[in-house]
């Protein structure tokens, strides 16, 4: 099943989708997630970053990492900081 995304060009792929959960919710520490997806019986590869994630993936994972940075960082619309731009990463 592929549809287009409203907001992004990405396509409806559910093992893409789970992909760029997995590690978006490594990313921002939101491992809650994370219990979900094993629920579901979604184990994920080893990701360590953005580029191991197919091109679909990597959009997915863009549009979740910006919601997860506005609702984890108070300042984000000030001082937005992406997980890999931190200096102690």
């Amino acid at each position: 099943m592929h549809r287009r995304t409203p907001k992004t060009n990405a396509t409806f792929d559910r093992f893409d989708i789970c992909e760029a959960w997995s590690l978006a919710a490594h990313d921002y520490g939101q491992y809650g997630v994370i219990t979900r997806l094993g629920r579901m019986h979604f184990r994920a590869p080893m990701l360590n970053t953005r580029g191991d994630l197919t091109e679909n993936g990597q959009e997915i994972y863009d549009a979740i990492s910006e919601r997860m940075a506005q609702a984890t960082n108070p300042y984000a619309d000030h001082f937005p900081v992406h997980p890999y731009d931190r200096e102690d990463a």
